[in-house]
């Protein structure tokens, strides 16, 4: 009896990679076609309140209370407490956070709120100033 050797694993997807393509391909042709002023219009006056509040309460989700917050649930639980899990929840969560912050530094570009602030067709609510400092 002759054993077939198994295929190695392989995580294609096409309903995740298909549409994945066309939004970096198309992306990639907008910014080549179309100036960052006209691109940020085209996303910014097409926007719906209760999608202020979720987007408002997504970006918060990314801040380091919540990450800090979901480790200590998965340090609760038993197969997770083990130092190879916990460098590996430090190293994703400081590293990209220091990266961020080194690469804002080097470039040095202000945030869009701040450079378009001025735009009449801007839509701004009062309560993201936080979200237009660095």
């Amino acid at each position: 009896m002759e054993l077939k050797p198994k295929p190695p694993y392989s995580s294609y997807n096409p309903w995740f990679l298909y549409p994945f393509a066309i939004w970096v391909i198309g992306g990639g042709i907008a910014q080549i076609v179309f100036d960052r002023q006209i691109l940020f219009a085209i996303v910014n006056t097409h926007h719906a309140s209760w999608m202020d509040e979720l987007m408002v309460s997504t970006t918060r989700m990314g801040e380091g209370v919540f990450g800090g917050i979901i480790l200590l649930l998965l340090l609760g639980m038993k197969s997770f407490r083990n130092w190879w899990f916990f460098s590996a929840a430090i190293a994703c969560n400081l590293l990209p956070a220091l990266l961020t912050q080194a690469i804002k530094s080097a470039v040095n570009a202000p945030r869009p709120l701040n450079y378009f602030k001025d735009a009449p067709w801007i839509h701004y609510q009062p309560t993201w100033e936080r979200l237009m400092e660095r």
